[in-house]
C-alpha cells in the first residue's frame, strides 16, 4: 500500500513527491503557528535521547507558543472575527503589537 502525508495527491516522481511534502508543511504552518517550536522540541528530544529536563527550554517555549496563539485564537473568536487563527503573513504583526504592549 502506497501512503502519503494526509490527503496529498500521489506522486509519480521524486520532484513531484518533494513539492507535496512542502504543500503538506505549508498546510500544517496554517494549521500550528508552533510548528517551529514543536519542530525544535522534537530535534531535542531526539538529541537527548529523550531526557526532558535537557530539552526544558524549548518545551518551555512551546508551551508559551501555544498559550500565546490560544488567547489570541479565543479573543478574536469573542470579537466575531475569521478566521480564529490569523493567516501566517499577518501573525508576526500580532507578536510586535503583543511585545510593545506586554498584552493583547
Amino acid at each position: 500500500m502506497n501512503r502519503n502525508a494526509g490527503n496529498l495527491p500521489k506522486a509519480t516522481n521524486e520532484a513531484e513527491r518533494q513539492r507535496n511534502i512542502r504543500a503538506g508543511s505549508q498546510i500544517s504552518e496554517l494549521n500550528n503557528p508552533c510548528l517551529s517550536e514543536q519542530s525544535q522540541v522534537q530535534k531535542c528530544m531526539d538529541k537527548s535521547g529523550y531526557d526532558k529536563e535537557k530539552c526544558q527550554l524549548h518545551m518551555n517555549n512551546y508551551n508559551a507558543c501555544k498559550r500565546f496563539w490560544g488567547e489570541v485564537r479565543r479573543r478574536r473568536r469573542k470579537e466575531g472575527l475569521e478566521p480564529e487563527l490569523p493567516p501566517p503573513e499577518e501573525r508576526a504583526a500580532i507578536k510586535k503589537e503583543f511585545l510593545s504592549k506586554g498584552h493583547l
